[in-house]
């Protein structure tokens, strides 16, 4: 009985953060399709800390799930706060993410004038944290590569190609 009580114990004193930090697990993992990852990404947000620095990663996720169902006009708004939390929070490569994921959306809203604002918000992330090998930096780096060889930047591209290449390869 005494194990029991020290059992409850501990799950109370873990409290919502570790069950927000458990939904936010199964929101990345994604096993359930699309609409149980946002419903995990809501039970995270719910659960976790209003300043916690995981609440960005969860929003990326959140409107990942979006995204993956062709929802662009759902997903933009998402990304956008989890940028402004992401920068609030410090949480580098949810920020990051998140620009790329914005220009993304205008990618395939061939809004190339907003695409190329949300690639070079997204490279200044990279670069000011450091993150060049972080996961996140990939899409940052195709975004931006797409957004050059557009614009006609050939050299440009190659190079954020080549970063990306050297990140894909490692």
């Amino acid at each position: 009985m005494a194990a029991a009580a020290e059992a409850a114990e501990s799950d109370a004193a873990r409290g919502d953060g570790f069950r927000g930090m458990l939904a936010y697990m199964r929101c990345m993992l994604c096993r359930h399709g699309t609409a149980q990852m946002r419903a995990d990404a809501q039970i995270a947000l719910q659960a976790l800390d209003a300043h916690s620095s995981l609440r960005a990663g969860v929003l990326v996720c959140e409107a990942l799930s979006y995204l993956l169902d062709d929802e662009l006009d759902l997903a933009d708004p998402i990304l956008a706060h989890a940028y402004d939390v992401g920068l609030y929070t410090q949480a580098g490569p949810a920020t990051a993410a998140a620009a790329a994921l914005r220009g993304l959306v205008a990618l395939r809203h061939k809004d190339w004038d907003e695409a190329q604002e949300h690639a070079n918000l997204a490279l200044s992330v990279v670069e000011a944290r450091h993150l060049q090998d972080y996961l996140e930096a990939s899409i940052v780096y195709a975004v931006a590569a797409h957004v050059a060889s557009h614009r006609g930047d050939v050299r440009a591209s190659s190079d954020y190609l080549a970063e990306l290449c050297d990140f894909v390869l490692c």
